[in-house]
């Protein structure tokens, strides 16, 4: 992945910073400074999985999925454990609520409402109007398998790449050659598919990283776009805006 990477620093609510003179030091992870975002901006997706705290003393962790959400009202998660299903959270609670979207690193503290036993149990919670998150990418980046081929400024080397993730900002190469130090310019060229047409990529974008696979055999390569035109700009946003986390672009065909 490139490097960029994001953070913004803003006051915890007064609430929070008073409690937590009175918590145990398990509730410490949950209150790092970020930026306060409301739980729409999330995006989560039913059955993205979450992690669960009780929030007074040194509770262990759990998981929970998420199933939906009433804006304002209330969310609903499935409280799970390497056994199965369980419910383990009782009504009246406090929980520290975390997760990570591909975009945000985030957590948030919520008060159990009810816990439904059917034959999915599942738990309604307190809706929080604002998240404590951390903005670890610009961009979400998507998982692919693009063939590319890589050029050097001025031609001096070339290779044929391939392309393992991709965002409207940048992308992350496998490279069978190192092709350049950090800041050095790559010219890359990629078909890729938009509405069942193929659709050329070609790139300009400038190494960030670079360091060799474990088995010795290659280069992953870290690059960040760099003077995109505007078609292209607008193709990178329909792939990544249209392609979910479980998702991999599909190829369009050869270069």
């Amino acid at each position: 992945m490139t490097d960029d990477t994001a953070t913004t620093e803003i006051s915890s609510k007064e609430s929070w910073q008073q409690d937590n003179q009175q918590r145990a030091p398990a509730t410490a992870s949950a209150t790092a400074d970020g930026p306060e975002v409301s739980f729409k901006t999330l995006k989560l997706h039913p059955g993205m999985f979450l992690q669960t705290q009780l929030l007074y003393g040194n509770a262990p962790k759990s998981e929970a999925q998420f199933m939906a959400a009433i804006h304002g009202k209330c969310v609903m998660l499935i409280p799970r454990s390497e056994s199965g299903i369980q419910s383990n959270m009782c009504a009246g609670e406090e929980y520290i609520i975390s997760g990570f979207t591909g975009q945000y690193d985030f957590s948030f503290i919520s008060q159990v409402v009810h816990v439904v036993e059917t034959s999915l149990t599942h738990v309604v919670v307190s809706y929080p109007h604002t998240i404590n998150a951390k903005m670890v990418r610009r961009a979400i980046r998507i998982k692919t398998s693009l063939p590319a081929l890589a050029i050097q400024k001025n031609n001096k080397s070339h290779a044929d790449v391939t392309v393992i993730d991709l965002s409207i900002a940048g992308a992350m190469i496998a490279s069978p050659i190192a092709m350049g130090a950090v800041g050095d310019i790559l010219h890359l060229k990629l078909s890729v598919q938009v509405e069942n047409k193929a659709a050329l990529l070609a790139l300009n974008a400038a190494i960030c990283h670079a360091r060799p696979f474990d088995d010795g055999k290659g280069y992953r390569i870290g690059l960040s776009f760099q003077a995109l035109e505007k078609d292209d700009k607008l193709i990178l946003h329909y792939l990544t805006s249209s392609t979910t986390a479980e998702e991999e672009i599909m190829l369009a065909g050869s270069r």
